[in-house]
């Protein structure tokens, strides 16, 4: 991971879960939480590894992998 991006809240207003909040709530969301950059093939994380936190892809992809369950 390298240095994290400066968001604002016209960014997360891109992600369609987060385009009707009102800022307010952006601005929350902003303040309370903190972006990331991943290396393309950085590892994310890992299947049934408990969630610690909400992640929304403001810029770029994410591929999900899996395997058969058991």
């Amino acid at each position: 991971m390298s240095d994290a991006p400066t968001l604002s809240t016209a960014d997360l207003a891109t992600v369609a879960t987060f385009a009707d909040l009102p800022a307010e709530v952006l601005d929350w969301l902003l303040a309370h939480g903190s972006a990331r950059r991943y290396a393309p093939g950085e590892t994310v994380f890992e299947p049934e590894t408990p969630a610690e936190y909400l992640i929304a892809i403001v810029r770029g992809t994410v591929q999900f992998y899996g395997g058969p369950a058991g």
